[in-house]
């Protein structure tokens, strides 16, 4: 049997026996072979850099802003927390002064 890529103009420089084959092909996928050559090339090298260069980007400026994003949710949250101690601390006062004029008569 003679083989061929599909991304390869030229039969493979070998035959294969029927007896070596060991499967059955289940599937073809037109031009694979294409795709597999573009990144077996340097254009196809530089793309696949680019791209994770391209995710590691992303995904550590989501890191970045959303630790900045974190930062602030806790300040606001310790902002609303003093803001609800100083309430309580002059509710408390009040609650004090009334038993104070209460004891004084």
């Amino acid at each position: 049997m003679q083989t061929k890529g599909d991304g390869d103009p030229q039969p493979d420089p070998f035959t294969v026996r029927a007896v070596d084959i060991g499967g059955r092909m289940l599937v073809s996928v037109p031009r694979v072979g294409h795709v597999i050559l573009f990144f077996r090339r340097d254009p196809g090298r530089i793309a696949v850099i680019v791209v994770l260069a391209l995710l590691v980007a992303y995904a550590a400026i989501q890191w970045i802003f959303g630790a900045a994003e974190h930062h602030l949710e806790v300040q606001d949250e310790q902002a609303d927390a003093t803001a609800d101690l100083a309430a309580a601390i002059h509710e408390y006062g009040a609650h004090l002064r009334s038993h104070t004029e209460v004891i004084r008569g």
